[in-house]
């Protein structure tokens, strides 16, 4: 293990170690990593074991490969400046977590990044975000930056604003991600945004809640907002829209169309409480946008949820 160590030393230019002892795993050995990182996080040295917060410093790079798990400290962070790959597949997933599950990381912040971030086939639980200033009060607080999501589950995260996602003057491209069990504080269980463009195609938000409106979305003040081929089912609010909140005046630049909106009883049939593929008789099935560029996979007209449209074979 010495010459593992001795690569990553160099390659994310931050303190690394390895250690054996009150592991949540028995006998599983882990990589310690703090500080500032660029380069590769490899299967080979997973998984890391995040002591202090790790920082993406602008005009760095930092790409996070299949299969690596990262599991993070009480309070600590990823700090994103430069540019973040996170690059899972079907099969070997990437996972952000706690180290103890009962104390909590304080999640993503992308701040004007210099580099569009990039999340496929990923898994990030865990956070509690406590502070509300500079915008930074959401699980993953996005400012000034761009950033896309795609085959990603945010799951049992909580925050002041944006239980799982806060978007601040920045562009978001949200594709065929399950966004489940949630919670904000005030406003989006699953998602806040505010002054941004935010394109949001072929997800699902299950159970996701929130102190005030928008258990699923918050959108104020919006640049341009997208939302279709999505579906929304049992998410709560306190007051106001339990799915989908968009506090303007101005629909001039809202496409809201095709989204299967849960309520009373309806229900969208998935396979399981864990399994959101859609059983044969969902009513989501073929309720997708019609236009060609939005069919499943098969070539069929697009089933609404995360497993709809032309990324949803996953």
């Amino acid at each position: 293990m010495k010459l593992a160590v001795s690569f990553l030393m160099i390659v994310l230019l931050s303190a690394c170690s390895e250690d054996n002892n009150t592991n949540p795993v028995p006998e599983v050995v882990y990589t310690q990593i703090y500080g500032k990182l660029t380069g590769d996080l490899n299967l080979a040295q997973s998984p890391y074991r995040v002591t202090q917060n790790i920082v993406v410093d602008s005009n760095s790079t930092i790409k996070i490969n299949a299969g690596v798990e990262l599991y993070f400290d009480e309070n600590t962070q990823l700090i994103v400046k430069g540019e973040l790959l996170v690059e899972g597949t079907n099969s070997q997933i990437v996972q952000f977590k706690s180290y103890n599950s009962s104390k909590k990381w304080r999640g993503i912040k992308i701040l004007i990044a210099d580099k569009p971030a990039k999340f496929n086939f990923v898994k990030i639980q865990d956070i509690r975000q406590e502070s509300d200033t500079s915008y930074i009060s959401s699980s993953i607080s996005i400012m000034n930056s761009e950033v896309e999501f795609t085959h990603t589950w945010l799951d049992q995260n909580s925050a002041i604003h944006g239980g799982a996602v806060g978007v601040y003057d920045s562009k978001f491209i949200f594709k065929n991600n399950i966004v489940h069990n949630n919670n904000a504080d005030v406003w989006g269980g699953a998602l806040m945004s505010e002054l941004s463009e935010i394109l949001i195609v072929n997800n699902t938000f299950y159970q996701n809640s929130s102190a005030n409106s928008g258990g699923g979305i918050f959108v104020y003040d919006p640049v341009k907002t997208e939302i279709q081929n999505n579906i929304f089912y049992k998410n709560t609010s306190r007051i106001g829209n339990l799915n989908f909140e968009y506090a303007s005046d101005d629909s001039t630049n809202l496409i809201e169309q095709y989204n299967y909106f849960a309520f009373g009883t309806m229900n969208p049939k998935f396979i399981s409480d864990t399994d959101f593929k859609l059983y044969h008789t969902s009513p989501c099935i073929n309720s997708g946008n019609p236009d060609t560029y939005y069919f499943d996979i098969d070539g069929s007209r697009n089933d609404q949820g995360a497993y709809g449209g032309p990324l949803g074979n996953w």
